[in-house]
């Protein structure tokens, strides 16, 4: 609770001192969130402002007169022109009234103006005698039951306790309007960033659980295909038993010779016994890319998700709009390392692919221009990169590199092995190409014996 009834007896008395006399030059709002006034005796200038956030409600102050930004409202045009002739708190209340002369036209009927400060309930109310004529924030229902001679018969029941907002302005009492201007700067920055803060952490919550779901859709699938038979299995069963298949049949039970048990197998009623192995066999080759595929996505949504926790670690621990925008210390970089295999040597750090979904990750996603890519030379094998430190590359490490290039290939148990090295900007992978394959641009190759230190 900003607004206490010391507090707003205080305020009044000082609007009072100031403002008796006084007439509305101009009222205007901004949006459904913010009212101003302006008042003026001819020589002196001074300005109210109503800023409702969320649950609070904002009073700012000014000596000078608030400009009207474009567009506006003018929800109460009716008070223009009127003279200010006392201003009182409420007895027991958190609010005050601000009456107007009835000058220079008398008038039967008392004209005032009512500030409702009641946190996030707040209101301006304008009453013509004892019935309320007009209304600011019109959303708050019960406040057009409310009769003027309402707010003095209300009873607070409760302790009283000293707001912050009052224990500032008690700390600043040369200046009432400048305490209330700086206190409610500062809650309205803290609110801000809580709630750009807020809007983050959902934000991030929500990207993480999109990508744990994409993930788990791939682990079922990556599951399913592991626990199918492989179709390269079929064609092969379905080849062995040529003369047992007649064309047109839907399915057919074989023996599986990989099992030592009976397999149904699904044909195609509309291909003959060769045709239907030849599917198997081209259903074999996408399965492997699907295979790969698979991997290659949990893979990538393991590190977007580990990325994503912890930016949302730094952003639940920021306390500054700066640090917000700050790049957190990404807990990925851990998993780089756990994603491939890793060698060092003389403080150069070597990354080497498990399989060719992983080569893949490890050159189109972790390997930076200028790090030093290696391959044995027109073999199947791992892809093995050097990180970049800053340092021209040595003849060692790269004999070093090479090694386990050689190592990690087809050729592992030959005497000697050549392999390619290169920097990795001149390694592209073309659009269709399959899993683990690159075009490498320039290379350099040497001749070492295949070995892991």
């Amino acid at each position: 609770m900003f607004f206490t009834q010391s507090l707003i007896q205080n305020l009044s008395n000082r609007l009072q001192q100031i403002l008796e006399g006084f007439f509305i030059d101009d009222i205007f709002s901004v949006g459904k969130k913010e009212l101003c006034f302006n008042f003026s005796n001819g020589e002196n200038k001074f300005a109210i402002k109503l800023f409702c956030e969320t649950r609070n409600c904002f009073l700012f102050f000014d000596n000078k007169h608030f400009p009207k930004p474009i567009p506006h409202q003018k929800p109460f045009k009716e008070l223009i022109g009127l003279k200010i002739s006392s201003i009182y708190q409420h007895k027991n209340n958190r609010s005050f009234q601000i009456n107007f002369s009835n000058e220079p036209t008398p008038h039967v009927f008392q004209k005032a103006l009512v500030f409702k400060l009641y946190d996030g309930l707040s209101n301006v109310l304008y009453y013509e005698d004892n019935e309320m004529s007009l209304c600011f924030r019109k959303n708050i229902e019960n406040d057009f039951k409310l009769r003027l001679e309402d707010f003095n018969s209300m009873k607070i029941s409760g302790t009283y306790v000293k707001s912050e907002l009052e224990n500032f302005v008690d700390s600043h009492n040369e200046n009432i309007f400048e305490a209330f201007n700086q206190y409610n700067k500062n809650v309205l920055k803290d609110l801000n960033f809580n709630k750009q803060k807020q809007s983050l952490i959902k934000s991030i919550q929500s990207d993480i659980k999109k990508y744990q779901t994409a993930k788990l859709k791939s682990e079922l699938a990556l599951k399913s295909l592991k626990s199918s038979v492989e179709p390269d299995e079929l064609a092969n069963i379905i080849m062995a038993n040529l003369q047992s298949i007649n064309s047109g049949i839907k399915q057919i039970e074989l023996f599986d010779f990989y099992r030592n048990k009976n397999i149904l197998i699904k044909l195609k009623s509309n291909l003959n016994p060769q045709q239907n192995a030849k599917y198997y066999y081209d259903k074999a080759k996408n399965s492997a890319k699907e295979f790969s595929s698979l991997e290659i996505k949990i893979q990538n949504y393991n590190l977007q998700i580990n990325e994503l926790e912890s930016k949302l670690i730094h952003t639940i621990q920021c306390i500054s709009k700066q640090e917000l925008k700050q790049k957190p210390e990404l807990k990925s970089l851990k998993s780089k390392i756990e994603l491939f295999k890793q060698f060092e040597f003389d403080g150069w750090k070597i990354l080497v692919g498990k399989n060719a979904a992983n080569n893949d990750l490890l050159t189109t996603k972790y390997c930076s221009k200028n790090d030093l890519w290696l391959h044995a030379k027109s073999l199947s094998g791992s892809h093995v990169v050097i990180k970049q430190n800053n340092k021209e590359f040595s003849k060692a490490v790269i004999e070093f590199a090479a090694q386990i290039a050689a190592y990690y290939s087809k050729s592992k148990g030959s005497s000697l092995v050549p392999v390619s090295y290169t920097l990795k900007k001149y390694i592209r992978k073309p659009k269709g190409a399959e899993t683990g394959q690159v075009v490498v641009e320039r290379e350099n190759v040497i001749l070492v014996k295949p070995g892991i230190g």
